[in-house]
């Protein structure tokens, strides 16, 4: 059995060798997460919370529907505060298994490392030829620590049967740690992705030809990410002409929108705006070690007036340095074949502060491909007023063809134990449209 294990590994790592130099494999490389080491080895021992997989008669039975019916799907759990806690954050899925799973990195560019996770399906130590659904991770998404995106990923891996590749956010500790130059919003969160899409679709990477189809999955802060990839992949020309886009499908759960006015709603005095402050400055332990202007801000004062500083004082430093994304838009040069659109690239030039680069929705189009938004009611995050609500409701700048909606019960898109197992993996299903 040993052996057998130690077969599968070499074959992955085989698999996954690199086809270019911008690509390695990490698996021995240190974690980086932002918990001490003695919290961090116990929060990965820690067994997850594990969702019955059974439905109800009257569940099944709305399976036949043309549209899915959450409310005949609720799960109606009656659980204990700590299993509570657990069914949001760890929902059993091991992903510390390197007989299925490699940590890799992708290096665009000198000094832009872009750390992600991936997932290939094999049988008897062989990759299979399976669609690959890229997720890219929320805020203080990281691949050493998969939380709020453990059950998505459980259910494209596990239960759907997919290669993953799960790429961690810009704000994780694993990114924020290895970049000494770094960013925030869609623009450059996007054009990572879009790369990454490029080394799939021109066969760079050895297990490209294990790729069937691609379908892109965002959460909450990566939605303008995903907004502006799905934008690079229709608008981009193949040999000077328009192109079907690469991505069959999307699928955006409880997305950040527009950066600008939520941050600013974020910024106003409040016991929430207050609490995710400080947690702020716990999560972005990377920022202070590097500026000492933002580890010396008197954040204890916020206990007391309740008043937003460190992301006030962290985004308002970026805003200014950052009109122009760290990706270098010449690393597209690398297909031959590929030109990006002329209203994108112009727009990238002439911005002169991370806002401005960060408003492109005047240009946005959807068109080709389908795109699923799943909203959750009141949500503290992202508010959906000032969000994906101005899209359903036609008032936001920018073509929206493709999108749906469907709107679920929770908080901000923790699903798990809202819903039924087997509707949650329905939901997805369907919300890729795959037969």
């Amino acid at each position: 059995m040993l052996t057998l294990m130690r077969l599968t590994v070499l074959v992955m790592m085989s698999a996954i060798r690199p086809a270019y130099a911008g690509y390695s494999v990490i698996n021995d490389s240190p974690k980086l997460s932002v918990y001490p080491e003695w919290l961090y080895s116990r929060m990965m021992a820690t067994n997850g919370w594990r969702p019955s997989l059974d439905a109800s008669q009257e569940c099944k039975l709305s399976f036949s529907s043309p549209e899915l019916l959450p409310e005949k799907c609720e799960a109606n759990y009656k659980l204990s505060y700590w299993e509570t806690f657990l069914s949001k954050l760890y929902v059993d899925f091991n992903f510390t298994d390197q007989t299925k799973f490699q940590r890799i990195q992708f290096e665009p560019q000198a000094g832009l490392k872009i750390r992600g996770l991936l997932g290939l399906q094999t049988v008897n130590g062989v990759v299979q030829k399976k669609p690959l659904i890229i997720v890219r991770m929320g805020i203080f998404g990281n691949i050493d620590e998969i939380l709020a995106e453990r059950f998505l990923a459980r259910i494209a891996y596990q239960d759907l049967g997919f290669h993953i590749l799960l790429v961690e956010s810009l704000t994780s500790h694993g990114y924020l740690m290895l970049n000494d130059t770094y960013s925030i919003g869609g623009i450059e969160e996007g054009l990572h992705t879009f790369y990454i899409l490029n080394l799939i679709t021109h066969n760079k990477l050895t297990w490209a030809k294990d790729v069937s189809d691609v379908y892109l999955m965002g959460l909450s802060l990566s939605g303008p990410g995903v907004f502006i990839a799905n934008y690079l992949d229709e608008h981009s020309l193949i040999n000077g002409k328009a192109k079907k886009a690469n991505l069959k499908a999307i699928e955006l759960f409880c997305p950040l929108v527009n950066f600008d006015e939520t941050y600013k709603e974020h910024s106003k005095p409040g016991l929430f705006s207050a609490v995710a402050d400080l947690w702020n400055r716990k999560r972005l332990l990377a920022l202070r070690l590097r500026d000492k202007k933002l580890e010396d801000i008197p954040w204890w004062k916020t206990i007391f007036d309740l008043t937003p500083r460190f992301m006030p004082q962290a985004l308002g430093d970026l805003n200014l340095k950052r009109g122009k994304p760290v990706f270098n838009l010449e690393n597209f040069n690398e297909f031959n074949d590929l030109k990006l659109p002329q209203e994108f690239v112009d727009h990238v030039a002439k911005s002169k502060t991370l806002f401005e680069l960060n408003q492109f929705w005047n240009f946005y189009k959807n068109e080709q491909t389908p795109i699923h938004i799943y909203l959750t009611p009141n949500d503290p995050l992202v508010m959906n007023k000032l969000n994906s609500e101005l899209i359903r409701e036609h008032k936001q700048p920018g073509v929206f063809n493709k999108v749906q909606f469907t709107d679920l019960k929770g908080m901000h898109c923790a699903l798990a134990a809202e819903y039924q197992w087997p509707f949650l993996v329905e939901l997805v299903r369907r919300g890729f449209e795959i037969k």
